[in-house]
């Protein structure tokens, strides 16, 4: 199950999705053999619904689906108006099957830019819920905790201040927000998966993380936001994300990389909640867009 929920969540059942497609576009099916028109029928098919349950933000994924579905329709046909226009829609397809892996692929790697700090960042803070806060008594060692301690072993004693909380909204992260101090600091915001997963709207989510971002955005500080894993057809969620991203100038950490931990072997206790172990890989995974952040000792 975990596989399953890393191909959706992590945006990789968009990819095979579209590559599907392009592959019953490209081969006409003049070329096809019997077996082999029907096997990129199937398979085209199966992308169309890959692309419709991936999750994936992209606004106008509908009207592709519905290009390739014409495609599809023009290839296996012998009626003769469609015949002549398979060609044209074939080329069509693929031009449009091309430029949306081209507009889809900077997001795998939206945080592979990163600020540079206009001053020395001694100070990380995190705001988050529950994934960050732990589940109490069940759960002692947290990534931030344990963010820290890979870092002390480096000789790096950079403080790490974590204001998660369990049940924590974007809304409620607000108030997180209100302990973060005026020096430089580098912040990483780990929340919107209780909205998601609760009664939050779409239009609520949206107004609460642009009040969120708009207030813990400053020239002092350097913000990083993780992307949430996706189910299907939860795709506003990740849209209103990546517009905030945008607008505040904050990179957006990939949904694969929580999603790579959620599905780690014995990661969490109900595929959500983390377990030492899983906390263990959050903190690595961390670490890596902390260590590009803040190069000081």
């Amino acid at each position: 199950m975990r596989h399953v929920i890393f191909f959706f969540g992590s945006g990789l059942a968009w990819y095979v999705g579209v590559c599907l497609l392009l592959l019953a576009a490209m081969i006409p099916p003049g070329r096809r053999s019997w077996l082999a028109g029907r096997a990129l029928t199937v398979g085209a098919v199966v992308g169309g619904v890959l692309l419709i349950l991936s999750g994936t933000p992209q606004p106008w994924w509908m009207i592709g689906g519905v290009l390739f579905g014409l495609l599809i329709i023009s290839s296996v046909t012998r009626w003769k108006p469609q015949a002549k226009a398979a060609p044209w829609l074939r080329r069509l397809a693929i031009s449009l099957g091309l430029l949306l892996l081209a507009v889809e692929l900077p997001w795998a790697w939206s945080a592979g830019r990163l600020p540079t700090p206009a001053a020395p960042l001694h100070e990380i803070h995190v705001l988050g819920d529950s994934v960050s806060a732990g589940m109490g008594e069940r759960e002692a060692v947290v990534w931030p905790v344990q963010l820290a301690e890979l870092l002390k072993q480096e000789g790096r004693s950079i403080p790490i201040i974590s204001h998660a909380q369990m049940g924590a909204t974007v809304q409620s992260a607000r108030k997180q927000a209100l302990g973060l101090p005026e020096t430089p600091s580098l912040v990483l915001v780990a929340i919107g998966g209780n909205d998601l997963l609760g009664p939050t709207t779409d239009a609520k989510f949206a107004e609460q993380l642009n009040a969120l971002l708009s207030e813990i955005c400053r020239p002092d500080r350097v913000v990083l936001m993780l992307e949430l894993p996706l189910p299907p057809l939860r795709n506003a969620y990740g849209a209103i994300q990546r517009r905030l991203s945008q607008k505040y100038g904050v990179p957006l950490i990939p949904k694969r990389v929580m999603a790579g931990v959620l599905t780690g072997p014995d990661s969490t206790l109900d595929s959500i909640h983390l377990t030492t172990a899983g906390h263990a890989r959050m903190a690595a995974a961390m670490k890596s867009y902390v260590d590009r952040v803040i190069t000081s000792p």
